[in-house]
């Protein structure tokens, strides 16, 4: 009897250390891509194809003789997305810096884990090998009945499950520390040919923006070409002058109505000896009345050209604004708070901003590498809404600025100082 039941307790051990040795591995799942930086190595691909787009229209216009201003207008273009493109750039590149940190520290402690795991493996390995399955068989041979038998089953089964699960953990870490050293392999060239790219992308915009402040002087060499680019961008300006005025002069009777209104309603309120608010949504249009104006430029207090009548390419011209110079892609800061009308490109002014602050007054920024706000935007004092560029009919970089009263162009020194 104690022969057979030997051998049975053999064969029941040997079948759960079978199935200790030859039990299924638990698949390892690896993360999916980083979503951000994903998306920005998206933005980065639509990018250069819009450069090349534009690269293209620049070489087929200059092979079509096409207008200089045309020509000109495709440079613009072409630098405000060689400018965004450097942005995204530079926003994958500190994506890709933050996650080689977060990677490497994650292998440093996986390593840390993978020992701690192996030592214990290797501690099991040796109890295996110095007791062998006699120490099995002797925690179950010493059984004093067949509940004590069975509890010892137990315990040995969970033994022999926790040498299983170990070996596991064992293999999943080594997986996992492989895909994590896999993932840095990658991030770190994707670093390097991001950097690379990035140092060319800012060679080639200083070359561009060089091109594009230098090709209206070029035009000058040429006083017919001049001559006529010069009437097609005073056409293109008067034409949205005469736009903004008539929008601008319209929106500000429409703003003193509403106050009118709102007036008379408190006023009919107080004389009812009612102090509750019961303005309709419509009389609760954001008017952004009050409040001064603040220079768009801190730090660069120069002006290249003031407002009023003054001599440009040997004709009289009458500047609504004033110039102000600057390093391409200096932030431009909304000099009032308010709300955004126009983003949008003209041929004359390039890429400007024009935003009303109630009360008739607006203010304009134009010839901006960049725009960085959207029309119907509600903007504070001080917020960056482009950056300085030299778009449109400009011969440098710089941001021409206007301040309105109902449409019509005021001396902007008069409302702001450096």
């Amino acid at each position: 009897m104690k022969k057979l039941k030997k051998s049975l307790l053999a064969l029941l051990t040997a079948a759960v250390m079978l199935s200790v040795m030859f039990a299924p591995k638990t698949a390892v799942k690896t993360d999916a891509a980083d979503a951000t930086t994903q998306s920005l190595q998206d933005q980065l691909n639509s990018l250069s194809t819009q450069i090349k787009e534009y690269e293209k229209q620049i070489s087929d216009l200059s092979d079509q003789k096409a207008s200089e201003m045309e020509i000109k207008a495709n440079l613009d273009a072409l630098s405000a997305v060689t400018q965004q493109k450097i942005s995204t750039a530079e926003a994958l590149s500190d994506q890709l810096k933050s996650q080689i940190e977060t990677t490497t520290a994650g292998i440093a402690e996986k390593e840390e884990a993978i020992k701690t795991t192996f030592n214990k493996f290797l501690e099991r390995m040796v109890v295996s090998y110095e007791e062998g399955d006699a120490s099995y068989l002797s925690i179950i041979l010493n059984s004093s009945d067949m509940a004590d038998f069975l509890t010892k089953m137990d315990m040995v089964s969970s033994m022999l499950e926790y040498d299983r699960n170990l070996k596991i953990q064992y293999e999943n870490e080594r997986t996992e520390l492989q895909a994590a050293k896999t993932s840095l392999e990658e991030a770190q060239e994707l670093q390097s040919t991001v950097i690379d790219d990035l140092e060319a992308d800012k060679a080639n915009y200083e070359l561009l923006s060089e091109q594009q402040a230098n090709y209206i002087k070029t035009l000058e060499d040429d006083l017919s070409k001049a001559n006529s680019a010069y009437e097609q961008a005073k056409a293109q300006e008067n034409a949205l002058d005469a736009e903004l005025q008539a929008y601008l002069y319209q929106l500000a009777i429409q703003q003193q109505k509403l106050e009118e209104e709102r007036r008379a309603q408190e006023a009919a309120r107080a004389a009812q000896g009612n102090t509750e608010d019961n303005t309709s949504n419509t009389d609760a249009t954001n008017v952004f009345v009050g409040g001064g104006f603040a220079w768009p430029l801190p730090g660069y207090s120069g002006i290249s050209s003031g407002f009023g009548w003054r001599t440009l390419g040997g004709y009289s011209d009458f500047h609504r604004g004033i110039d102000i110079p600057a390093p391409s892609g200096t932030p431009i800061h909304a000099s009032k708070g308010g709300q955004v009308l126009r983003a949008e490109f003209n041929g004359s002014y390039g890429n400007f901003v024009l935003i009303d602050h109630g009360n008739g007054e607006s203010t304009l920024y134009a010839h901006q590498s960049m725009i960085g706000c959207g029309v119907g935007q509600y903007v504070n004092q001080g917020d960056v809404i482009g950056y300085v560029g030299t778009t449109g009919y400009s011969t440098g970089n710089h941001l021409h600025f206007e301040v309105r009263i109902n449409g019509e162009p005021n001396n902007p020194l008069s409302y702001v100082s450096p």
